[in-house]
């Protein structure tokens, strides 16, 4: 066993210097059980449709003639 002393002048022993603490205190405790499970999270409450609608455009329709009269009109030329 040796005795060593350090810089502020206090002695201790060598072969206790870096030893894991075995004392019952020093002990991390067992579990019982295990941790619950997560819980699971709330399903978001769904959104209202909007007030007014979701389209309020008269010219909507008008082009979607213009599409199908376009669609009509490129289809004769393939034919």
């Amino acid at each position: 066993m040796e005795v060593i002393i350090d810089q502020k002048g206090y002695d201790y022993d060598s072969s206790y210097a870096c030893m894991t603490p075995k004392d019952d205190d020093c002990r991390i405790p067992v579990a019982d059980a295990p941790p619950p499970p997560p819980k699971k999270s709330r399903s978001a409450r769904k959104a209202d449709p909007p007030i007014n609608g979701y389209f309020n455009t008269p010219d909507l329709e008008l082009i979607f003639k213009k599409l199908s009269h376009y669609s009509r009109h490129n289809n004769a030329c393939y034919a």
